[in-house]
């Protein structure tokens, strides 16, 4: 997770019902119905860099959180709307995953 964004997950997994959710109806909509984002995130897959990372540099292996920390937080909210019987949570979740392309092949 970037450290910048922390605050869009933490307050978005916090929730208990839809009514505080902040998003667009589209995207409610698709968490009401489906019980997942309409957009999936993106995530790094770190192990497939090759190469060393700065001491300042936020990426943490095995998976960093690129874009999506709200909807992160909005999975998060699900969990407890689904045991609290007010929604139901996806088994399954879409994300785009980004690896480092083999151009060795």
């Amino acid at each position: 997770m970037i450290e910048n964004y922390r605050d869009y997950y933490e307050n978005r997994a916090s929730y208990d019902d839809f009514n505080s959710f902040h998003c667009n109806d589209n995207d409610l909509n698709e968490w009401k119905t489906k019980g997942t984002w309409r957009t999936p995130p993106i995530i790094l897959d770190i192990n497939s860099i090759n190469e060393s990372f700065p001491d300042w540099c936020e990426l943490s292996s095995p998976y960093q959180l690129v874009e999506g920390h709200s909807r992160l937080g909005y999975l998060h909210s699900m969990f407890r709307i689904d045991k609290l019987g007010k929604g139901k949570v996806a088994e399954k979740h879409d994300i785009y995953l980004m690896k480092i392309k083999n151009t060795n092949a």
